[in-house]
């Protein structure tokens, strides 16, 4: 996939709003995209991998976008902006990524 926006992270950790996740948001955890229905786009959601026992955070993902639907016209900057973080947002939820990881015996229950 060839990048036609720019790489966009999130400027803070509480930097999220609400979202529909299932009607507005199609999560290919695999391919890390994320389809905006509404407005015909696509993400890619990069991040590196973190060491061995530690986990990412949402600070450490990034969102680009990726491809516009036949048709789409690519929303100003700032909307662009708005769409990436809650593209972000909406893979963090289905995704499962950043997660303290636990030790199977250590089960809170």
């Amino acid at each position: 996939m060839h990048a036609i926006g720019p790489i966009i992270r999130l400027d803070h950790e509480a930097d999220f709003r609400a979202i529909n996740l299932f009607k507005d948001w199609g999560v290919d955890e695999q391919a890390r995209t994320v389809h905006y229905w509404p407005g015909s786009l696509t993400f890619l959601i990069d991040y590196v991998s973190p060491p061995e026992g530690d986990w990412l955070k949402p600070m450490d993902l990034s969102a680009q976008l990726v491809h516009a639907c036949n048709g789409t016209k690519v929303p100003n900057t700032a909307r662009l902006r708005q769409i990436a973080k809650d593209a972000i947002h909406a893979f963090l939820l289905i995704a499962d990524v950043c997660h303290k990881p636990t030790n199977e015996d250590e089960i809170p229950f």
